[in-house]
């Protein structure tokens, strides 16, 4: 919630690592402001040498069709380059009708997206490696 995002960096200080559960976040706070805060809690989580989750929704679509949208793969994709340590399917592989499918699916993004990250930053050394 609110409190919590004005009292991340006390969070991120006394703890093993954070877990950006996207969908909580989209029912306490404004849908408009998940996309900056995740990346601002994952810079600090970086910073702080804390490890950091990027969960919920990845592939949401997954949980009924083959393929993800060109949004979810980029949402991935984005997050990894963010610096998130680990990404986290959910609903698709809890209750999706596709859950082996949606492993594979995001292995492949994240695969793709480390062999290439250093075309976009040198500095990129791979979280999930």
């Amino acid at each position: 919630n609110s409190q919590g995002i004005k009292n991340i960096d006390e969070i991120i200080a006394v703890s093993d690592g954070i877990m950006i559960a996207r969908g909580d976040m989209g029912v306490s706070l404004p849908i408009y402001e998940i996309a900056v805060i995740q990346k601002m809690i994952i810079k600090r989580c970086n910073r702080m040498k804390k490890f950091v989750i990027t969960a919920t929704q990845m592939l949401e679509s997954m949980t009924e069709h083959l393929r993800p949208t060109r949004a979810e793969v980029t949402d991935v994709a984005n997050a990894l380059l963010d610096g998130s340590d680990y990404l986290m399917l959910s609903g698709e592989t809890a209750a999706g009708k596709h859950p082996v499918e949606s492993v594979i699916m995001m292995n492949q993004i994240i695969k793709f997206t480390e062999t290439h990250a250093k075309e976009i930053s040198p500095k990129y050394a791979g979280n999930l490696v």
